[in-house]
């Protein structure tokens, strides 16, 4: 699962801080808030803006990339569960 994956990868550079996987769960309890059902489809927001403090934006720094990438593969994941 994607989110193991980021757990597992990202989580032990991040300790005390904000995890990846918190960012995770958070973008897609937004996704999830934001749904609009129309006749035929489901629309969800699909662009989001991350601000973390200073001390944490410095930890992603060196993986931003990875960290954003994953992201995008646990959110994707997560619209096709939930249709």
């Amino acid at each position: 699962m994607i989110a193991n994956l980021i757990e597992g990868a990202f989580g032990r550079a991040f300790r005390a801080e904000v995890r990846p996987t918190e960012l995770a769960r958070k973008l897609a309890r937004e996704m999830d808030a934001h749904r609009t059902v129309s006749v035929s489809r489901v629309y969800v927001p699909n662009e989001y803006t991350v601000w973390l403090s200073q001390e944490d934006r410095a930890r992603y720094a060196d993986v931003e990339s990875e960290v954003v990438d994953e992201l995008c593969a646990y959110l994707l994941e997560h619209a096709r569960r939930e249709d």
